[in-house]
This record gives C-alpha cells, structure tokens and sequence, in this order.
C-alpha cells in the first residue's frame, strides 16, 4: 500500500499535497488496481496504525508520512532540504520531529568518568532501552574505545563493533529485546547464543573480583552490607539526604500517629548528577 501511495504521488499531481492519512479520502484503495480517485466523496475513516518507539524504523517512517505531503519514494522521505539523511531517524530528527542525542551523549560521558568497564556497558545498554536514543550507531562509534577497548588480536573498528554489539546484546536480554528493536543496524537474526557461556563466566569473574576482599590474607566474599557500605559513602551531601529520605520511608513507614508516610518519590535530575545511583 506505502509503494502504491509513492507511485500516485510521482504520477498524479493532484495527490501530492495530501499526507499520507489524507489520501484515503480522496482515493479508494485496491490491491489489484492500487490508488483510484473516488467517483463520489462519502465519510471515510481512515485509520494508520500506532509505532511504538521503540521500533525505530517504523515510528521514524510514520513521524514523516503524517507530516510531509506527496512522497515519492523512500529517498525523498529521507531528503530534507536537499540533504539526503542515511536514516529516517536521522531525517526526522532534521524536520524537529524526534530530539537529538545530545542529552544522552552528555549522561554517557559522565558515566564514562564515573564506571568502570563492566558497569559501563551494562549502562549503555540500559540507556539504549529506556532512552530510546535517535542514533544508537553513533553513540557507540562515540565510546567504543570504553565499550570494547583495543586488542592487539582484533584492532580495527569492525571487529571492536562487534565485539561491543554481543556485551550489548547480551544486557538487552534482561529486557526481552534485540540490538534491531532498540535500532542498531544488524540483522533481525543477530544471535549471540554461541557467546552466552563465555559472557556469563567473564560476568562471574569480574563480580567476584569486585565482590572479593582479604581478611587477614585470606580472600573471602564481601557482603552485601560491606558493599551499600562501601557505595553509601561515595554519595555526595544531596544524594545522602535523598538516600536517607527513602530508605528511612522504608525502615519506618508510619509516623506517629499511625498514618502511613510518603512512600513513592521520583528521582530526577541532568545526566551525571548521580540520580541513577540513588
């Protein structure tokens, strides 16, 4: 149906300044015949199906089809003022349509600072699913020298692309979606299956080396309490008094004349002052 729409706007000049979700009142749709000038005007309800954000591709391609009257062609929907875009993100992005990745590109420069190599690629992942960033791609050539730092086995770009694509794939697991749906440019096949056992023990190794002091020359596993311990002091004045705040809502959820406290708050706050932490 989307080709036919491209082929009546290249043929018909009339149909070119209606949006997509117009043209169905002025033309009648086929499968044999295509797109028909309705004989009579009668009520129409047209309908266009919902894109979630998530799926990239499609809520790009529907931002541009509601808001740009008599596209021919893919190529045009991607052409914002003689440019031509690589995505539709990119050139719903151009048309102020979808926000650009400067937030994120900011929050994941300070988690560089802030995490090590392990943490940060789990938090890259996060940000990919709950952020939705425009241009995934990009962010990742950004950081990865931390999302998969040089090896003298597998120097060049591709190979180090890969490898971060698998640690990434293999977090985005926990939310039951692939690299495609949070819009990297991979095939929808892309398995990591032949790495999950290797990504697992390197993920048990670096929790125990983290999770591990000595005690009188003997390793042993940290606790839990050691650990909130060790990561509470890091927090800074406002963080504490956050902390404090919510756990105290937790510890005693009643005050004194038996009404219950307040138990939900929300955390906000620009990339990098530490409410992801909290």
């Amino acid at each position: 149906m989307l080709t036919d729409f491209f082929k009546l706007c290249a043929e018909d000049a009339e149909a070119r300044q209606y949006l997509y979700q117009e043209v169905a009142l002025h033309y009648a749709y086929s499968k044999k015949k295509g797109w028909k000038k309705r004989k009579r005007q009668r009520k129409t309800l047209v309908r266009v199906q919902s894109v979630l954000p998530r799926d990239r591709v499609g809520f790009a391609l529907r931002l541009l089809l509601l808001t740009r009257p008599g596209p021919t062609s893919y190529q045009w929907l991607r052409t914002v003022n003689g440019v031509e875009h690589k995505t539709f993100a990119q050139a719903a992005i151009a048309l102020n349509l979808m926000e650009s990745d400067s937030l994120w590109l900011r929050t994941l420069q300070d988690a560089s600072n802030d995490y090590k190599d392990k943490q940060f690629r789990r938090f890259f992942a996060q940000l990919m699913f709950h952020s939705l960033p425009s241009n995934p791609e990009g962010l990742l050539a950004t950081f990865i020298d931390r999302l998969c730092p040089v090896r003298t086995d597998a120097p060049d770009f591709a190979s180090r692309r890969r490898r971060a694509l698998i640690r990434i794939a293999y977090y985005l697991q926990e939310y039951n979606v692939t690299l495609y749906e949070v819009g990297f440019d991979v095939p929808r096949d892309f398995s990591i299956a032949e790495h999950i056992e290797d990504l697992q023990r390197q993920d048990d190794e670096e929790e125990q080396q983290m999770l591990t002091v000595l005690e009188n020359g003997v390793p042993r596993r940290r606790t839990w309490q050691e650990v909130a311990k060790t990561e509470r002091a890091k927090l800074n004045h406002d963080q504490t008094a956050v902390f404090e705040r919510i756990a105290d809502a937790i510890d005693n959820p009643l005050n004194a004349d038996g009404s219950r406290k307040q138990t939900l708050f929300f955390v906000t706050g620009q990339g990098g002052t530490g409410n992801f932490c909290v």
